[in-house]
């Protein structure tokens, strides 16, 4: 069994910060002082620019930009932990709920799970708070403006909005539109808000994504009240789902699936969305379910790449650089994109890095332990194999040992390429919706103001272990028992 050597940066995955040689992770005590969009999606259930009115349920965190106006009482932090979406609230130095402005009217605010509310103006003299499970009103600031949050919102409705289309709809059948992911780990659509508006049925393939993005082009007042259903795919997916409204004026939804995106939009609903809100104002009757965006992908500091001059930790390469490419090229580091996890606000399965120890690939490769995001892609045998499908539990394992903080390194070139880390064939970074959650990714804004859209290579991707080809699935068997057996010697 051949191991062709590719190295591990891309699109679809990155490599940690802070390895020592022994692959041991430590911490990147870089924590942003203002949230990014992305990081906004993940932790809030509700971001309303403007006045809040509607009585209904909000199960997860909320912002509220100016008032809560509503006439008879509203409810947030509600069917915690999980919510709807079996998902915890992930931790936020914002509290359950954060009120700029004042509470207008004399309502009874329920605060429950142990919530607790930030309330910047004055309060109705008749309004009532109940705090149900030890939570309380406290007077500690926000870390970040109203502006603040919005101006990272339009950031991420203009970066979505940018993404090259990567999955198929097949509208032959108004009734059951079907989408389906393009094979990578992130499928990006682009649907008019005409033809949206006179669906009736919707049904998901994801084809392996691990996050999906809906843009809504054209359009302002959308209306999909008209017998839009969400179906198959759609409603087991809703932590993957997001859709932009980049032009919208007003949106209104039904039954709605996913995340909505629509920060110039008043957005409206007549049952529940299972997923967030990010708009300039909500005031729907129906209740926003906490199903929390949870896309990431990378590398981990530490790892080493091959560069004409040698090898070069990842967290070292700079703009400008050159890094040598799998078949003996050099080629021109053009951005090196930073992640910042934080354990307390993540899904632990989708953040933890893989551990492909030393040989466990084949002799010498890697030639030490190398730690990549689960969905980084190395080339073997001709494939791209995301790194959480090689998990068999020995050689290749899921790092629970991990800081509370840690950095993924992501390197764009001109290209989707395929670079040596640690001796292994892996991707570099292509245009992906993992940017979003980039630390830097403003430097990248400023240096390609209208984007980069970069073609995939042209090799098959295998996202998960069923899809592994059973000859090299028995091969890796194989090597993880000479490595179990090496292991048992050394001791």
């Amino acid at each position: 069994m051949t191991i062709n050597r590719l190295a591990q940066l891309s699109s679809h995955s990155g490599m940690v910060s802070h390895v020592t040689s022994t692959g041991a992770v430590h911490a990147a005590p870089l924590t942003p002082s203002v949230l990014t969009g992305l990081q906004i999606l993940q932790q809030f259930n509700l971001v309303d620019f403007t006045n809040f009115s509607t009585n209904s349920d909000v199960e997860g965190r909320a912002v509220i930009g100016g008032d809560l106006t509503s006439s008879n009482s509203s409810t947030f932090f509600n069917n915690q932990p999980g919510g709807s979406g079996n998902q915890n609230a992930p931790a936020s130095t914002f509290q359950a709920l954060t009120v700029y402005g004042n509470v207008t009217n004399a309502i009874n605010i329920n605060m429950n799970s142990g919530g607790s509310a930030y309330i910047g103006g004055s309060v109705n003299s008749g309004a009532h708070f109940n705090f149900n499970g030890g939570g309380s009103r406290v007077a500690t600031t926000p870390t970040q403006s109203i502006a603040d949050f919005k101006t990272a919102a339009f950031s991420l409705e203009s970066q979505l909005a940018n993404l090259s289309t990567s999955g198929t709809v097949n509208a032959s059948d108004f009734n059951n539109v079907t989408l389906t992911g393009g094979g990578g780990s992130t499928a990006v659509f682009s649907i008019s808000a005409s033809a949206l508006q006179t669906w009736h049925g919707m049904s998901l393939n994801l084809n392996g994504a691990t996050s999906v993005i809906i843009n809504v082009t054209g359009g302002t007042n959308i209306n999909l009240t008209n017998g839009l259903n969400l179906n198959n795919g759609f409603t087991s997916h809703q932590h993957d789902i997001i859709w932009n409204f980049e032009t919208a004026t007003s949106v209104s939804v039904t039954g709605w699936q996913g995340a909505i995106l629509a920060v110039d939009a008043t957005v409206s609903n007549t049952s529940a969305v299972n997923g967030a809100v990010i708009a300039n104002a909500f005031v729907g009757s129906g209740e926003l379910h906490q199903y929390v965006y949870d896309g990431v992908v990378c590398f981990l500091a530490g790892t080493r790449i091959a560069t004409p001059d040698g090898e070069a930790n990842i967290e070292d390469l700079a703009i400008g650089d050159f890094v040598m490419t799998h078949d003996g090229r050099s080629a021109p580091v053009r951005w090196v994109g930073r992640q910042t996890v934080e354990m307390a606000r993540a899904v632990a399965l989708r953040v933890l890095p893989i551990r492909i120890k030393a040989g466990a690939l084949c002799d010498m490769t890697p030639a030490r332990d190398l730690l990549v995001s689960t969905c980084h892609a190395l080339m073997i045998d001709g494939l791209l194999i995301q790194a959480g499908a090689l998990v068999n539990g020995t050689s290749i394992v899921r790092e629970y040992d991990v800081p509370e903080t840690f950095t993924y390194y992501h390197v764009e070139l001109d290209g989707h390429f395929l670079i040596l880390a640690e001796g292994v064939a892996a991707e570099t970074f292509i245009d992906n919706v993992g940017r979003m959650a980039f630390d830097n990714w403003d430097e990248h804004e400023a240096m390609f103001p209208g984007g980069r859209a970069l073609e995939e290579i042209d090799l098959p991707r295998v996202q998960s272990a069923r899809q592994l080809p059973s000859l090299l699935r028995q091969y890796l068997d194989d090597r993880a028992v000479q490595f179990d057996e090496q292991m048992l010697e050394a001791a």
